[in-house]
C-alpha cells in the first residue's frame, strides 16, 4: 500500500509540478516589476481542489503583492491558467485581502505546521512572497510534494525557494 501511494505520488507530483511551474512562469511575466519594498501588502489566496484516484488534495498559494490592482488582475489570470492545466483541478477561491489569519500570517515567517509547504522569497523586483501548502496528504507526501518543487524552481527563481518542514508529532 505504501508502495502505491508513493507512486501515485511521483506521478501526480510531476503533473502538479508543471502546473506550478507554469503559475509561477506566468505570474512573474504578468508583475509589472514592483517597487524595491512592498510596505502594504494585500495578499492573494488561492483555493484549488484536486481530485486524485479518489483523494481531494486542497492546494493553498498565498502571494504578498504590492497592491489591490495588481492582486485582482494577476489572480484573475491565474484563475484561467489552473483552468487550462490537464491535472483535474478546481478553483474554489481567489481572493485578496489585507488581512490574513494569524496562521495564514505565520507560513510568511516560515513557521512550521502540520505539513510540509514551499516557501519561495522575494528575490528580483518581479517576484513576490510567495507560499504554496497541500492539504489532505500525509507529512511524508508533503515533504516529496515540496522538495520537488524547490528542484523544479532552482534557477528559475532568484529569491529563496525552501521547504518548511513539518511539525514533528
Amino acid at each position: 500500500m505504501i508502495g502505491a501511494i508513493r507512486h501515485m505520488t511521483v506521478v501526480q507530483v510531476l503533473g502538479l509540478l508543471a502546473v506550478l511551474a507554469a503559475g509561477k512562469f506566468a505570474w512573474d511575466r504578468f508583475q509589472p516589476g514592483g517597487p524595491a519594498v512592498i510596505k502594504d501588502p494585500v495578499y492573494a489566496e488561492m483555493h484549488v481542489d484536486m481530485v486524485i484516484q479518489g483523494r481531494t488534495l486542497e492546494q493553498v498559494v498565498f502571494v504578498k503583492t504590492a497592491s489591490y490592482g495588481e492582486c485582482e488582475k494577476d489572480r484573475n489570470q491565474l484563475q484561467q491558467l489552473f483552468g487550462k492545466v490537464s491535472v483535474p483541478m478546481t478553483v474554489k477561491s481567489a481572493d485578496c485581502t489585507r488581512q490574513l489569519t494569524p496562521r495564514q500570517l505565520a507560513l510568511f515567517d516560515d513557521l512550521p505546521t502540520n505539513v510540509t509547504y514551499l516557501s519561495m522569497s522575494r528575490g528580483a523586483r518581479v517576484e513576490r512572497e510567495i507560499r504554496m501548502i497541500v492539504w489532505g496528504v500525509s507529512v511524508a507526501e508533503s515533504n516529496l510534494l515540496c522538495d520537488g518543487m524547490v528542484r523544479s524552481y532552482e534557477g528559475k527563481h532568484q529569491g529563496k525557494v525552501a521547504c518548511i518542514r513539518a511539525l514533528e508529532s
